[in-house]
């Protein structure tokens, strides 16, 4: 298979079901080598995009394959989607380097409500800050635009309290 230039992600985790097949880009979050039962060595990838997570199996693949695999990164995954233990997984064929750009706002979890209406919100509170210095200093940093789509864009933390877009 050629490999296209790919700027959008098409398939969500949130949009997987079984038997469907997954050619698209995800965030490798973590990776790890197991052994089956019968001792065939596999590898557990857990992949990422802003709806959701999903575990991804490479089988009959060892060391060689798992040293491949960059963690924390963006790859196109080629599989088939599986239902085990009642949850759905990615059998992977093939994970490869993306061929094009690809949006980091379709690997971050983003927040459900709307940004433009958080920033109108944020704004009237700014209007009812009493200190004239601080609502001055703070109608300088949200009248500038540039500053402003990076804020909006940006999560408010790495982890637990807040860790997405918006």
């Amino acid at each position: 298979m050629a490999l296209e230039e790919r700027k959008l992600k098409s398939t969500f985790v949130e949009d997987l079901r079984d038997g469907d097949h997954v050619d698209d880009v995800f965030l490798i979050v973590s990776k790890s080598l197991r052994t089956t039962r019968a001792g065939a060595p596999f590898v557990r990838i857990e992949l990422r995009d802003r709806t959701g997570n999903v575990t991804a199996v490479k089988w009959d693949a060892g060391s060689e394959f798992y040293e491949k695999v960059p963690e924390e990164t963006v790859a196109r995954v080629i599989g088939n989607v599986r239902k085990h233990d009642g949850n759905l997984q990615i059998i992977i064929d093939q994970i490869i380097k993306p061929a094009g750009e690809t949006d980091p706002a379709d690997f971050l979890p983003c927040s459900a409500r709307n940004p433009e209406e958080m920033l109108s919100e944020l704004r009237g509170l700014i209007l009812t800050i009493q200190n004239p210095h601080l609502q001055a200093l703070l109608n300088k940093f949200f009248s500038d635009q540039y500053f402003v789509s990076r804020f909006a864009s940006a999560p408010a933390a790495q982890k637990i309290h807040h860790a997405y877009i918006g």
